[in-house]
């Protein structure tokens, strides 16, 4: 079974730094709807080491812009995505 079939295709990360390799990991993630993706799944859609894209989730579950799934071994995009969403969409209400 395609487990990548529903996430995004990204472009090359090879020469991307840090910020952009986490921001394509959140795009990800975003696109995975509830299920999440697995660390191989987010690997694969990237062209990144399994260890880089484990140590950009680590900074991002810190940050609680990712989460991982209960019991599981998914990530989903985090509680702090959404509240950031939140604040903007009501940024954008103001003149």
């Amino acid at each position: 079974m395609d487990t990548t079939s529903h996430l995004k295709p990204l472009p090359d990360l090879a020469h991307e730094g840090p910020i952009a390799r986490g921001t394509a990991l959140l795009r990800l993630l975003a696109s995975a709807g509830r299920r999440g993706a697995g660390l191989t799944e987010l690997a694969q859609r990237t062209n990144l080491a399994h260890s880089t894209v484990h140590r950009l989730l680590a900074q991002l579950l810190k940050q609680r812009l990712a989460m991982q799934r209960e019991g599981t071994h998914f990530y989903a995009i985090g509680p702090l995505a959404y509240e950031l969403g939140a604040a903007r969409g009501d940024a954008a209400a103001l003149p």
